[in-house]
């Protein structure tokens, strides 16, 4: 089975592009940026708040490098459901982390938030395909009942 998911392509500076992805936490639609140098996909630990999942392991041992190499606390949260595409992921153990960093760089340049980062797990999980003529994100797997990534 695959699913072809419409990717945008923004250009924050000249020649320096992202691209985000449209997904859904339970049930409720969000903006992604698809990150190919992220290891893990994360959300953003506010916006979770803000829809009422907290986390349920503020200790963790997981430390997350982001933009300028800077190192920031993580948070384990459960989600009911994650979707990308036509794939469901129920139960998803995530990630979450202040991202307020991306956003602030989004806003210098006038493009929406986004609620988290689409990373190498999943891109890697699904046999994912980016097309750039055809801005698209393939993901190819049979689809998942449960999937519970071990962290």
């Amino acid at each position: 089975m695959k699913t072809i998911i419409p990717l945008e392509i923004i250009e924050l500076e000249k020649h320096s592009f992202h691209l985000l992805v449209n997904a859904k936490v339970n049930d409720v639609d969000i903006r992604m940026v698809l990150d190919t140098g992220a290891s893990r996909t994360c959300f953003d630990l506010n916006y979770l708040i803000q829809m009422s999942i907290l986390p349920f392991d503020n200790k963790t041992d997981i430390k997350s490098s982001g933009l300028g190499g800077n190192i920031s606390e993580s948070a384990l949260v459960l989600l009911n459901t994650f979707q990308i595409g036509d794939f469901r992921m129920v139960h998803y153990k995530a990630i979450s982390l202040d991202i307020s960093a991306v956003n602030q760089a989004y806003e210098s340049v006038d493009v929406d938030s986004v609620h988290g980062i689409l990373g190498g797990d999943i891109l890697h999980l699904f046999r994912a395909t980016i097309r750039y003529d055809k801005p698209c994100l393939i993901l190819k797997t049979r689809k998942p009942d449960v999937l519970n990534i071990k962290f």
